[in-house]
């Protein structure tokens, strides 16, 4: 991956602005050798450090290039905000643009609290989701209270959604799921406010309790023939629900 080197900025015109964003403490006094340690070791000031070049850059004070340099690991030249690793074979990337790239083969972690999944410290910055084919598990709370995410593309390959994986994304708007996923698991779309429509494959046989718990905005859903189970509180306050179709095989 090409790395590239900025200009380095009046010292403390930059470390001012990269204060604004209150990620990390910059102290006071510190020297371009320590400020570039702090840089590279702390995948939340990398974030800020590209949201400041690129203020700096738009008003022209990036081009006052000193003598000095500081070559920042994870920004380059493709507009990369941060990354990682999300599964025993897979990365994820966050671009500058919000969108969130996965990779790889296999499944994802699972996480027991979404302040353990890695792109936590962005999930505001998370506009959409690009889940690459070879993926073949969304973790458990992967995605949860990511609040500015309206799109997300599932390959195929995906074979399991974890439980509140996608809860409270209120501006999420429609998702489809993948052919082959068998459960829609506990709490998985619960607050997706602005859920309109979800399509379910034939493949589902089970919706655990308070799947799509207060998605207001669902419209109408059609449940396959082969669902055998509806668990508790599944569409609770649903209140747009207008329409929903369940089959005759469902037991409980």
């Amino acid at each position: 991956e090409e790395r590239i080197k900025y200009g380095y900025p009046e010292r403390t015109e930059l470390k001012n602005l990269i204060r604004q964003y209150n990620f990390i403490e910059i102290p006071e006094g510190a020297t371009i050798e320590e400020f570039t340690s702090i840089a590279k070791e702390n995948t939340a000031l990398l974030g800020s450090i590209n949201d400041a070049l690129s203020e700096l850059k738009s008003d022209g004070t990036i081009n006052r290039i000193l003598e000095k340099y500081i070559s920042v690991d994870k920004i380059n030249t493709s507009g990369t905000m941060t990354n990682g690793k999300c599964g025993d074979n897979l990365t994820w990337t966050l671009y500058n643009d919000g969108e969130l790239v996965i990779s790889g083969t296999g499944d994802m972690y699972n996480w027991t609290d979404p302040t353990a999944v890695p792109w936590n410290m962005h999930h505001n910055q998370i506009f959409s989701v690009k889940i690459d084919n070879g993926v073949t598990s969304i973790g458990n709370c992967a995605f949860e209270e990511c609040k500015a995410l309206t799109n997300i593309t599932l390959p195929d390959s995906v074979r399991t959604i974890g439980g509140m994986a996608f809860l409270a994304c209120t501006e999420l708007k429609s998702i489809t799921i993948p052919h082959g996923v068998e459960s829609i698991e506990y709490r998985t779309f619960h607050g997706c406010d602005s859920l309109i429509s979800i399509s379910i494959p034939d493949s589902v046989t089970s919706i655990e309790d308070m799947a799509f718990y207060g998605c207001i905005s669902l419209e109408d859903v059609t449940i396959p023939e082969g669902v055998t189970s509806i668990n508790y509180w599944t569409f609770y306050n649903c209140n747009g629900l207008t329409s929903i179709v369940i089959p005759h095989g469902v037991t409980g």
